[in-house]
């Protein structure tokens, strides 16, 4: 431990035991959490958790960097991906150190396969590895979505956003409408609701070539459909489906050096191109009781196609363009078993199964130097896991959980490279997982605890750019996880801190590499750690106003990076050992006002920063700081409220991704200045 992380270790533990508190209070709701799977107090749980609203007419995972401390969100034409404390996934990789959940079912394919939110109910993050709690693998953390249950009595509500967003084409126009209903079907035994979301929104990019205003525009149509059956007072079954089909442009990327450098939202491509997504995600859920014995049963279907067309040149030069196909499914059935929550003693134990099938068709553009590759790759994979915690009260203020994951994944995959070679593989790993936290409760309201944990990343295959057996596949990474935090409420309940400081070090960390050849492939070459503080607070200054602040403190560093590079006219070792890891940055923080009374005026203020970052484990390629503030004020009537919304209200330069080539550095500008009107109504 270093010397830097043993202060913070000491402010964060002085910080808990040092500020006064008054009695403790009945637990409200709003302290409440389901992290592991049973509702309790924020404050027994022995991890960094957070409850995050998602906005309406944005429906994106972005607001995980808005109020959470030390994550950044990749939200970009190529990929959605969430980096927590420093940990991200490589580029085109089909999996990501972040598990992602809706409706309790796995999306087995990262950020890149939540949908647009609506009708959510919360969205929780948790941090740190949670394979003892969760079927899927998850080293850095876990997303966990749940859309609204069915209400037992008739029920309807409304949305309308209508807007514009600031960009290289004036303003353009955003059209957002969300409805729901909802009722009991059959008495007592049967309720169910459907939501529907639609979207028409232009985007702020503008094409020089044709004067094409459609390079950022989404056209969404996304339906949520919900059943709650009551079989007897012991048994129930969820049943959710969710429908998404996206057709968007894809003409964002640009460049901001060299010869083909253009203003910001204003690219120059000479092909049409698209990016069309459709997703379905399946969930059925049946839970028993038994005695004190809770029975869960969820079985989960995920059905993701995607394809796209895009001018990877970025300018009118007669270059074939790139196209992609991508078609997965998956089938999932976890079980589990576990104590409603006791005061002595709860346990958990779960068995997760899943098969996914993968079929990617990639084509990359190329010229008379450089041919057309096209390649056609399926995957097969299935997956065992057994998974387990014990929370163990050993007295009124010490209680220990003990967690082990057991997992075993097969792999089985083929590609093909078009008119040249075909080659297949198979992978299998099997990987234990334990876990262990010791809690002190100091008061009532004031919890301490420590914590250690494994997480990994399974390995797989090379699918974007491998040209023979050799490059086709990589192994998995692995880390360790030592998380020190503390939870207290104060104030007569008003206040609610969260403190946390933490390490992570990672092994056989898989990143992009290069071979003689120009073959890019992935290895397991690296060897990073990060540490760092983070610090959440809300405070109730009023019954209506309340005011809110993340903070985080973040130092990641390549231990050992070695990659290869062509400087013109040989390939040459690069050592980054000591560079920043990508999508880091080392002070992250929000902070904001809420007023929301019941009726009348409300209004609401937020500001989130963050310090400079690399895009690059090169660190050539860094965003400088920057803070966007989003604001709302509106007034609310009986059942009809009206706003007035602002996003990034003082137009912030905002940059979701950054490549460098050797024409210049490509970035893909985001966040533009949204102005909107957003009217709803409740019956």
């Amino acid at each position: 431990m270093t010397k830097r992380m043993f202060k913070y270790s000491i402010i964060a533990t002085s910080l808990m035991i040092a500020i006064p508190s008054i009695a403790e209070q009945t637990t409200d709701e709003t302290y409440l959490i389901t992290a592991r799977h049973w509702s309790e107090d924020r404050l027994d749980v022995p991890a960094s958790t957070q409850t995050i609203q998602i906005q309406g007419h944005k429906g994106d995972l972005l607001e995980l960097e808005k109020q959470a401390s030390n994550t950044k969100v990749e939200q970009s034409s190529v990929q959605t991906r969430v980096a927590i404390r420093g940990n991200s996934a490589f580029d085109t990789s089909l999996q990501q150190p972040v598990g992602y959940y809706l409706n309790d079912v796995a999306l087995p394919l990262g950020g890149t396969q939540v949908p647009i939110l609506f009708a959510t109910e919360d969205l929780q993050l948790i941090k740190g590895p949670q394979g003892d709690l969760y079927g899927r693998h998850s080293e850095a953390g876990v997303v966990k979505i749940n859309t609204l249950s069915p209400d037992w009595q008739p029920t309807a509500n409304i949305e309308v956003w209508s807007g514009v967003t600031d960009g290289a084409n004036d303003y353009q126009p955003s059209n957002i409408v969300v409805g729901r209903l909802s009722n009991e079907i059959i008495a007592d035994v049967l309720a169910g609701s459907v939501a529907i979301r639609a979207e028409d929104t232009t985007g702020p990019q503008l094409n020089l070539v044709n004067d094409s205003k459609d390079g950022g525009a989404i056209e969404n149509l996304a339906s949520q459909f919900n059943f709650d059956i009551r079989t007897s007072a012991d048994t129930s079954i969820h049943w959710t489906s969710y429908l998404s089909r996206v057709e968007a442009g894809k003409a964002k990327m640009r460049y901001i050096t060299g010869a083909n450098k253009t203003d910001r939202f204003t690219t120059n491509y000479n092909t049409d191109t698209f990016d069309d997504i459709d997703s379905d995600i399946h969930s059925l859920k049946v839970e028993t009781e038994l005695d004190n014995l809770t029975v869960t049963s969820i079985t989960g279907y995920t059905d993701f196609n995607r394809e796209f067309l895009a001018d990877l040149d970025l300018t009118p030069a007669p270059i074939p363009a790139t196209e992609f196909a991508q078609q997965d499914q998956m089938l999932s059935q976890e079980f589990r078993l576990s104590t409603l929550p006791q005061q002595n003693m709860s346990w958990l134990v779960g068995l997760y199964l899943y098969q996914q099938e993968s079929d990617i068709d990639f084509d990359i553009g190329g010229s008379m130097m450089m041919p057309r590759t096209y390649r056609l790759t399926n995957i097969d994979q299935t997956g065992l896991a057994g998974f387990t915690q014990l929370d163990w009260s050993i007295t009124n203020s010490w209680s220990l959980t003990l967690g082990l994951r057991a997992e075993y994944i097969e792999k089985k995959a083929k590609q093909q490279i078009v008119s040249s070679t075909s080659y297949q593989e198979r992978l299998s790993q099997t990987k234990w997982l334990p876990k262990a936290s010791l809690s002190y409760k100091v008061a009532s309201n004031r919890n301490l605890y420590l914590t250690y944990s494994e997480g990994y990343l399974p390995g797989g295959f090379n699918y974007a750019s491998a040209q023979s057996l050799n490059s086709f596949s990589y192994d998995p990474e692995a880390s360790q996880n030592i998380e020190i935090g503390g939870k207290m409420r104060a104030l007569n309940n008003k206040l609610y801190l969260d403190a946390a400081l933490f390490y992570t070090k990672t092994k056989d960390k898989q990143i992009n590499d290069l071979l003689p050849g120009f073959v890019q492939t992935i290895s397991n070459a690296a060897q990073t750690s990060s540490y760092g503080l983070e610090v959440s607070a809300r405070y109730q200054l009023t019954t209506h106003l309340n005011l809110f602040t993340n903070l985080g403190a973040l130092n990641t560093n390549a231990d050992e990076y070695l990659t290869n590079s062509f400087n013109g006219s040989a390939f040459v070792a690069n050592d980054l050992a000591g560079n920043d890891l990508p999508l880091a940055p080392r002070f992250t923080y929000s902070l904001g006002v809420d007023y929301s009374p019941s009726k009348g005026w409300f209004a609401n203020l937020q500001a989130a920063g963050r310090s400079k970052f690399y895009f690059d484990a090169n660190n050539q390629l860094e965003h400088p700081a920057s803070v966007t503030v989003d604001a709302s004020v509106g007034y609310k009537f009986n059942h009809v409220t009206l706003a007035l919304v602002a996003d990034n209200v003082f137009d912030e330069v905002i940059y979701s991704r950054a490549v460098n080539t050797a024409a210049g550095i490509v970035v893909e500008d985001s966040q533009p200045r949204y102005i909107g009107l957003n009217l709803a109504a409740n019956w």
